[in-house]
């Protein structure tokens, strides 16, 4: 919390996109949207890459995983691939 304003959005959205893919596990449709929103939109005004973290791919890694959650629909997130669930992904520099 103590972090300034775009470091602290990139921390938050990181541990917001982690929650929804742990709301995914949990079989909760509603709260892995939330957080998939919440993530979404911290991590949108930032630069593509911080902190050594490639933040365009980490959005559309997030987006893709989205994406699969709303095309399932509550009833089927059971069936939710997680080979999705990416890992936080490094910039090359």
């Amino acid at each position: 919390m103590a972090a300034p304003g775009p470091e602290r959005d990139l921390y938050q959205g990181l541990l917001q996109i982690g929650v929804a893919y742990y709301q995914i596990k949990r079989e909760n449709y509603r709260g892995a949207l939330k957080m998939f929103r919440r993530g979404q939109r911290n991590l949108r005004p930032l630069p593509d890459e911080m902190l050594g973290i490639d933040v365009e791919q980490l959005r559309v890694d997030a987006y893709r995983a989205e994406s699969t959650l709303r095309s399932l629909g509550p009833v089927e997130i059971s069936h939710f691939d997680r080979s999705l669930f990416s890992p936080v992904p490094l910039a090359e520099s």
